[in-house]
């Protein structure tokens, strides 16, 4: 009995026994497991303390980034603290208004009141429409006034960056800047626009501008003028050619004219001048004068100069001038003719003149005073007396000219005499009687000739003139 109870006591001890080496080795286990465990800990401590150093030098980094960028960009950066109610501003936001940030404070107050009264309620919609959810985000553009009062032109843009568990907004970031040349350069490319376009609307010449596809983008209301066609009859510039060039062959010839311009269409360029007759919607045709631009990107740029008025008055007046041309040689011809007559009457004239003259001188005159020397008693001699005197006013008004044919002068050369002292040039008598300055000079000579002081300083004008 005891021999089984010493032998019990042993397997008891011999379990405990072992129990106790497992147990140590479970301690001695633990234990190590502990010491990794806790040298895992101080390395995880480690990595995320390095990884925290190295966040905070990223964010860091980011921020100064952030700020180079926006202080590059011109852009001032704004927060707005819902929490604690606060608004801070960046330094160039600050400057913006030419503020210090010590001045601006930690509120909107200052911005607020510097903000335009007609622009404030765009900008208060803006923010409220984006802090109460319905846009993504905030954008205005608005003017405020500046510490020495002067307006400038602001573009806003912000973003809510936090908010609380029922979307309430806990804080909102964003950014200003400065558009004010921007907006100045904007309003006179706006003004400049506006003029360009009253401009074109009041042209007097019809303008027309294709797009690329060679659709019809704009034309003027001169162009509606000229032609009758509204944007609703010219949907595109095929159209246009199947209405203004009904004539199958001219229309070909147009539209490969249109294609070569078409061909060149990728730089400015102006060509040259085209003349077309237009059937318009009227159908009247007209005459007009083309002048064509292609611009980049193949668009063009036409303008229509109607031309018919003109046309026809030139036709016209040439067709005038071709009859005046005419009317002018026949008259040419006339007066010619008359001048012949005149010459020929003049001739006659003068010829009459030496005859009667030549026939008094030569015929009655010497009779006369034959019978003047005859022994006429005085009744006799007063009627002869009478006669000669009334002979003598009879051919006065030409002897005077003609006292020369006494001379021997012949026709021409009493002509020329008689012309002579009427202070007639050597030009003047070539017009007049239709000979050469030759002729002229050689009647001269003979002149001087026969009334005896050839060789002589004599002047023929002045001594005629005594005749």
């Amino acid at each position: 009995m005891a021999d089984q109870t010493a032998e019990e006591l042993k397997q008891i001890i011999e379990k405990l026994e072992e129990k106790l080496v497992k147990a140590e080795a479970e301690r001695k286990q633990s234990a190590n497991e502990s010491n990794k465990l806790n040298i895992a800990l101080k390395q995880t401590n480690r990595d995320l303390d390095q990884r925290v150093r190295e966040r905070a030098q990223a964010l860091q980094e980011s921020e100064n980034r952030l700020r180079l960028a926006l202080e590059g960009a011109n852009e001032g950066l704004w927060v707005i603290d819902f929490i604690d109610d606060e608004m801070r501003f960046s330094t160039k936001s600050a400057e913006m208004l030419g503020y210090s940030l010590d001045e601006m404070g930690n509120t909107s107050n200052i911005w607020d009141q510097s903000t335009h009264h007609d622009d404030w309620p765009i900008v208060e919609k803006a923010l409220n429409d984006h802090f109460e959810g319905r846009t993504d985000h905030y954008e205005a553009e608005y003017r405020v006034k500046t510490k020495s009062n002067e307006w400038k032109w602001i573009l806003g843009h912000g973003r809510v960056t936090k908010k609380d568990k029922k979307g309430k907004p806990l804080q909102a970031i964003g950014t200003h800047v400065d558009i004010t040349n921007l907006k100045h350069t904007e309003l006179a490319l706006r003004k400049s626009e506006e003029q360009f376009r009253s401009l074109v609307e009041k042209l007097p010449l019809g303008l027309l501008i294709l797009d690329s596809s060679r659709n019809i983008e704009y034309f003027n209301p001169k162009f509606h003028e000229i032609f009758g066609y509204s944007k609703e009859d010219l949907p595109d510039i095929s159209s246009w050619f199947n209405k203004a060039y009904p004539d199958d062959d001219y229309r070909k010839n147009i539209i490969d004219i249109w294609d070569t311009w078409w061909q060149n269409g990728t730089t400015v360029k102006e060509y040259d001048p085209e003349i077309f007759t237009v059937r318009c919607k009227n159908g009247e045709d007209k005459i007009i004068y083309f002048r064509h631009v292609g611009l980049q990107q193949k668009k063009h740029f036409v303008v229509y100069e109607n031309i018919t008025t003109r046309v026809k008055a030139e036709e016209s007046l040439k067709k005038r001038e071709k009859e005046l041309e005419i009317k002018t040689g026949n008259l040419e011809e006339v007066n010619i003719a008359l001048k012949v007559l005149l010459q020929r009457r003049d001739e006659d004239k003068t010829e009459m003149e030496e005859k009667i003259l030549f026939n008094v001188k030569k015929l009655i005159f010497p009779y006369l005073e034959k019978l003047d020397t005859s022994g006429l008693n005085d009744s006799q001699a007063s009627y002869l007396s009478i006669l000669k005197a009334n002979l003598e006013n009879v051919i006065s008004p030409f002897s005077k000219k003609l006292s020369a044919v006494h001379l021997g002068l012949t026709p021409r050369e009493i002509q020329v005499a008689n012309l002579i002292k009427e202070d007639k040039t050597t030009k003047e008598i070539v017009e007049m009687l239709y000979i050469s300055e030759s002729s002229v000079d050689f009647h001269r000579h003979n002149i001087r000739k026969k009334m005896g002081f050839l060789n002589q300083k004599v002047n023929l004008k002045s001594h005629l003139k005594l005749m």
